[in-house]
């Protein structure tokens, strides 16, 4: 692009929402040399990312908008309406909303807040009080140390296991804390903090809290290690549990969690650290570490000169928005997250009337087929494994558009909100949500629970369900429109199908077995050919920037969402030249998108998915059908020879 044209696109260039986004082509860009420039660059220059914004997928996030401009108006209805017209949902959301929206409020509840945390926390006079005062608060409404939950048993996924996680590191990833210019400007913003509550030597303080997390960080798994030890075997028994970290002040937890419960062992060498650090460092230095954990989020309202120190941190290191988006929205997105399902419910149908269920049920089960036909006829598995894989993905658990039942929706219980406690609500919502969570140890788990609201603009797949779960958010231009050519559709939200399909078959999914318990269905000659086509994955990856192991999965899910959508879309390869340009191009429009060079920085450190750009070209090397449509030959940048195209399944 020329300067003169890139400014000419600067002027008219628009960050607004239209109820439908154009996607026209670029027919300046060869599709063989960059399909993803040939798909989006128009639709980038004719876009500007707001202030208020680090990123955007114009595929998720232009429903995302708009389904947030319906909500923000909901909530404004809400302020307006008299109690005798609010049902008792509705009039929690609106006392949660109403506390949020009065920054007088906020102010007070900071206020008083900060000053009953620091109270404690100077009371604390040495290692063994320190412990005490954490073991108190694992458990409460204040900060805990601790994150704890519940996740789906190995061996029985109709029960429950029990997790727990140490959370004292504040930046993303620990290479974060090697940079120079990140360690300084963090270091900046602590001194900020302990010189807004009025600490004496807030520079010392400050260098001494980031060497704490600095060194917590180091014993933090990394992402791609988190997807391997969350699908490995490491439960444990809870007396076993208990034995292993009794030095941690984690005694309030086990109170609430049965005998009979397992445990989840996953990040032991970051337990042992922290065991011996509670009792290695100086308290002074161990309060200021809870402090600055217990506090910093809720700084906001009353303290303004600190958040905009940490605002403008988060801005030029961590790809946060220049600006922050404005009160309204800001307290909407933040009962939206809290009650999601609640939320949706009461909105889904207004949104959604009359939606072709039906139609897009049909289309799910053409991509299902096609990959099940895929696994039947494999030429690589062994015959006793491609029979398990066949029928695992047979048997694969289809819950699509919204749920069916009050139990599948999963709301919170009810609580009692103050119009005018917005740090005391935040309170009472944590305590609902660990009463939930102990309730879960102890009675059989729902397994048709949604883990997403359906308003949600995404899809997910359940490993331990074996289960495909397609909110109606997502259901939307240009990832579904029920007037379009199937071919359009099935290289949109039918790659998505396939891709929630295909983590069944990922590297990671591929290790439970079709009633979603831990149990690898491979034999030793079948894991190896598995290996040998996934680490050609990996490699490919690895040389255009991204962590090939991080993005591993999410790889084979797009490489098996693109290969079967497009089996579903032409059987046998049939099909006109025009339908099979429109299934990869509809394609390659799913992941346009626009993001803030460190928020880039960021999500490849720590995003499984590889970013848009890479998503498009890296999957399309691999089908042959691509080749076909666009006339790709050898001396085309995105040409690869036969032998090496990945065919993992």
């Amino acid at each position: 692009m020329s300067i003169l044209t890139a400014a000419m696109v600067a002027l008219t260039a628009s960050s607004a929402i239209p109820e439908r986004r154009e996607f026209p082509v670029d027919p300046a860009v060869k599709p063989c040399d960059d399909f993803y420039a040939y798909a989006c660059d128009k639709v980038i220059a004719g876009f500007k990312l707001r202030d208020d914004r680090s990123a955007h997928t114009f595929s998720f996030s232009d429903s995302a908008e708009r389904l947030l401009e319906a909500k923000k108006a909901y909530f404004a209805g809400l302020m307006k309406a008299k109690d005798a017209a609010l049902s008792p949902r509705s009039h929690e959301l609106r006392d949660y909303y109403a506390a949020c929206m009065s920054e007088s409020a906020s102010k007070a509840d900071e206020k008083a807040y900060v000053k009953k945390i620091l109270a404690e926390v100077d009371a604390v006079k040495d290692a063994a009080a320190f412990s005490a005062y954490v073991k108190a608060k694992v458990v409460s409404k204040d900060f805990g140390v601790f994150h704890f939950g519940a996740a789906a048993d190995q061996d029985d996924p109709d029960k429950q296991d029990a997790y727990v996680l140490a959370e004292l590191d504040t930046l993303p990833e620990r290479s974060y804390y090697d940079k120079p210019d990140v360690s300084k400007d963090f270091e900046g913003v602590l001194t900020s903090f302990f010189k807004t509550l009025g600490k004496k030597d807030a520079a010392k303080r400050a260098h001494a809290v980031f060497a704490f997390e600095k060194d917590f960080a180091q014993t933090v798994p990394l992402p791609a290690e988190f997807r391997e030890l969350f699908n490995s075997k490491n439960t444990i028994s809870k007396d076993d549990f208990v034995k292993k970290y009794g030095d941690l002040p984690l005694d309030g937890l086990f109170a609430h969690i049965p005998a009979t419960t397992p445990f989840r062992d996953v990040t032991g060498a970051n337990f042992q650290w922290l065991a011996k650090a509670l009792k290695d460092t100086p308290v002074e230095v161990l309060r200021d570490v809870y402090a600055w954990h217990a506090l910093s989020d809720v700084m906001d309202d009353a303290y303004p000169q600190f958040f905009k120190a940490l605002f403008a941190f988060n801005n030029k290191h961590l790809g946060g928005p220049e600006k922050r988006p404005v009160r309204q929205e800001r307290c909407t997105r933040q009962v939206m997250d809290h009650f999601t399902k609640e939320v949706d419910a009461e909105l889904i149908d207004k949104l959604f009337p009359n939606f072709p269920a039906e139609a897009f049920v049909k289309m799910t089960e053409k991509v299902r087929q096609a990959l099940v036909t895929g696994l039947e006829t494999n030429t690589w598995l062994t015959p006793e494994v491609r029979k398990k894989a066949a029928e695992k993905m047979r048997v694969a658990r289809l819950q699509l558009v919204k749920p069916e039942s009050e139990a599948d929706w999963d709301f919170h219980p009810a609580a009692d909100y103050d119009a005018k406690k917005p740090i005391e609500n935040e309170g009472t919502f944590q305590a609902m949500r660990q009463e939930k969570t102990f309730s879960r140890y102890t009675k059989p788990r729902n397994r048709k629970q949604w883990d997403m609201g359906p308003l949600t603009v995404n899809a997910y797949y359940s490993s331990s369900d074996n289960k495909f779960v397609v909110p109606i958010g997502i259901l939307q231009y240009p990832f579904y429109d029920p007037k379009a050519p199937e071919a359009e559709n099935l290289g949109a939200i039918g790659v998505v199908i396939g891709h929630e399909l295909g983590h069944g078959v990922d590297d990671k999914g591929s290790r439970y077995d079709e009633a979603g318990r831990l149990a690898p269905w491979m034999g030793d000659a079948d894991l190896a050919n598995f290996k040998g086509r996934s680490a050609r994955l990996v490699e490919q990856f690895n040389k255009i920037g991204h962590n090939g192991e991080l993005t591993l999965g999410e790889n084979i899910g797009d490489l098996v969402g693109l290969t079967f959508a497009y089996k579903a879309a032409f059987p046998d390869g049939k099909g006109s030249l025009e339908d099979k340009k429109a299934f990869f191009t509809q394609f390659g429009r799913a992941w346009c998108q626009v993001q803030r060079p460190k928020m880039r920085e960021r999500l490849l450190k720590t995003d499984p998915h590889a970013m848009g750009d890479a998503r498009v070209n890296q999957q399309v090397t691999h089908q042959a059908g691509f080749y076909e449509a666009f006339g790709c030959k050898e001396g085309d940048k995105l040409f690869l020879k036969p032998e090496d195209r990945v065919a993992i399944w």
